[in-house]
């Protein structure tokens, strides 16, 4: 199945979020983004739960389950191509667009670089740092 690879900053972070913690809700995203040192991003529900709705319509999200509380939240995982595309917007990124601020995109990639295996995460690093050096 192809990936994405037109995805924005934000909907990669909201794909590494849920696939660094795993089956998650709106809310529980919401909240990671509002404890980010990184300040360009808005954990307002006005902008996760839009992105929600595309990455889920886009197929690279799904229900897992249903909240325990009785008010009917979601807990959302990634699909196949949602793991796919998570892992192309993290590598090979194009350097010139992520080492630099606002928005920092390299800091936004960091948390999620254990998703990578070694070889790509070594690239990933070493590459940025030339870019940093450049």
């Amino acid at each position: 199945m192809p990936t994405e690879r037109n995805i924005t900053d934000l909907e990669g972070a909201v794909l590494g979020v849920i696939g660094v913690k795993g089956p998650c809700t709106p809310y529980a995203i919401r909240k990671e983004f509002q404890r980010s040192a990184t300040p360009y991003w808005s954990g307002s529900s006005g902008t996760i739960y839009p992105i929600i709705d595309r990455l889920s319509n886009r197929k690279l999200i799904h229900v897992a389950s249903l909240t325990e509380d009785g008010r009917g939240g979601k807990r959302y995982v990634l699909t196949k191509r949602g793991k796919s595309t998570l892992k192309d917007w993290l590598y090979p990124a194009e350097i010139s667009q992520i080492v630099g601020t606002p928005p920092d995109s390299l800091r936004s990639r960091v948390e999620f670089l254990g998703l990578l295996d070694s070889e790509k995460r070594n690239a990933f690093l070493t590459e940025t740092r030339i870019g940093l050096e450049e």
